[in-house]
Order: C-alpha cells, then sequence, then structure tokens
C-alpha cells in the first residue's frame, strides 16, 4: 500500500504507454527506470545510514530544518527523476513551497518575491502565481508523489519500516496551501484558504479534524468572529452547504 503511484504522474514526468514492470515497486516512466531511482535511493541509504534517511523524508513545514531537506528532495527529483540539470532551481521553489504550506497569505509571498527579484510588479504577480499553480501544485505535486512512493519502497524493502510512518504526506501540503490539520480541514469544509487561515489562527488546536472543525465553526457567532463581509459570507456558504450534506 506504500507504493501506490497516482496514474496521473505519468501525464506531467513520462510517456504512461511505458511503465515499468518490476513486482512492488512503483511504476516510474521509461525515462525512470524501473530500478534506477530505487537503487539511488537505496544507495543513499546504505551509505548513510540512519543520518541519511533522516535527510530524505519530507519534514513538516514547520520543522526548523524543512527547508534544508525540501531543498534536497527537490534536487532529487530534478536530478533522479527528471534528469534535469537546474541550479538553484531547487532552492528558489523549497522557499515558495514552505511559505504556501504554512498557509501564508498569497499577498505576502507575492510581495516578498517582488522585493527579492525587483523590477515590474506586474510580471512578480504573475510569476508568483506560475510559481504556485503551475509548478508547486501541479509539476512538484506530482514529483513529490513520486518520490514518496518510491521512498516507501526503498524503506520498506531495505528493513526501515519504522521509519514508513514518518512520511509526511507533503503532496497534500502542496496542493492544499496548508499543512495544519485544522486549517486543511476547514478548506475542506468549503471555506477559501484565507478564511481558513483567520479560523485556525482563533484556534490553539492545530490537529481537528473536518467533523471538529465544524462543530466548533457552528457554535461561533460569525459576526463577531469575522469582521470581513466576505470572510463571514464565506463561512456561512460552507456552514449552509454542509448542513445539506
Amino acid at each position: 500500500m506504500y507504493c501506490t503511484l497516482n496514474l496521473y504522474l505519468f501525464a506531467y514526468i513520462g510517456n504512461t504507454s511505458t511503465r515499468c514492470k518490476a513486482p512492488g515497486l512503483p511504476c516510474l516512466p521509461a525515462r525512470c527506470t524501473k530500478v534506477r531511482f530505487a537503487a539511488y535511493l537505496t544507495s543513499e541509504i546504505k551509505g548513510g545510514g540512519i543520518p541519511r534517511i533522516k535527510e530524505l523524508i519530507p519534514h513538516h513545514p514547520r520543522d526548523p530544518d524543512s527547508f534544508k531537506v525540501l531543498s534536497e528532495i527537490y534536487r532529487i527529483c530534478h536530478d533522479r527523476i527528471l534528469t534535469l540539470v537546474l541550479p538553484r532551481l531547487h532552492i528558489r521553489m523549497a522557499a515558495i513551497s514552505l511559505k504556501w504550506m504554512r498557509g501564508e497569505p498569497l499577498p505576502e509571498i507575492i510581495d516578498e518575491n517582488h522585493r527579492r527579484n525587483g523590477g515590474n510588479l506586474s510580471s512578480n504577480i504573475r510569476g508568483t502565481l506560475n510559481d504556485i499553480e503551475q509548478e508547486i501544485r501541479f509539476k512538484f505535486l506530482r514529483l513529490t508523489s513520486c518520490y514518496i512512493a518510491v521512498l516507501a519502497h526503498v524503506l520498506e524493502s531495505s528493513g526501515h519500516l519504522e521509519y514508513l510512518s514518518s512520511l509526511s504526506p507533503l503532496p497534500t501540503f502542496l496542493e492544499m496551501g496548508a499543512s495544519d490539520q485544522t486549517m486543511i480541514s476547514f478548506i475542506n469544509l468549503g471555506v477559501s484558504r484565507m478564511t481558513a487561515r483567520m479560523l485556525t489562527e482563533l484556534l490553539m488546536d492545530k490537529e481537528m479534524g473536518p467533523t471538529a472543525a465544524l462543530e466548533w465553526l457552528k457554535r461561533q457567532d460569525i459576526q463577531t468572529i469575522a469582521s470581513s463581509p466576505i470572510v463571514r459570507a464565506d463561512i456561512e456558504r460552507a456552514l449552509a452547504n454542509a448542513i445539506v450534506a
């Protein structure tokens, strides 16, 4: 079950008609052969032991070492899955990805990119939106899905079963733009990412599931917790849909 690889991955990183047939190994595109990537990770673990395993396993975006680890994962994805030479792109995309996964508001991410890049504001807005929608939520989501599937297989086959539970749902974090379970639950209830972030900041419990988040929301005075009419409308719409469901 740890080795399932979503078929939509192939639409981005290879030809769906030429997949490997190695038993127990996640199917990879022809350009990433049935043994090469798994052999690379196996070699890395064999040579580096437990410290290397910890470097290869995605950390939670709020972990102090998350930037270092995510940069390395992106570098490996570029080098070993796509066989691309893209110096420093993995560092830049890791930095933006972490801001996105930590739930930082999109305007703040755009503003920081504009300060770093300089130049035309409109171009930086378009560039940041492309980074998030086309790169992070599409390409890197699929790359990390592949990475985690193969890493899980290698950990299992090499006898390191105790680390399987440490594999974070990184692709989900990339897709949702959130990594606190409470914020993800609010997004799944139908509110916007901005509203979900605002609601999450009101709570000490960052691990609420959808049911607990909905029950909490039902108990709140919407006029009190949301000063913005846009946010209030967002919450009321989500509540109405949840009641109907």
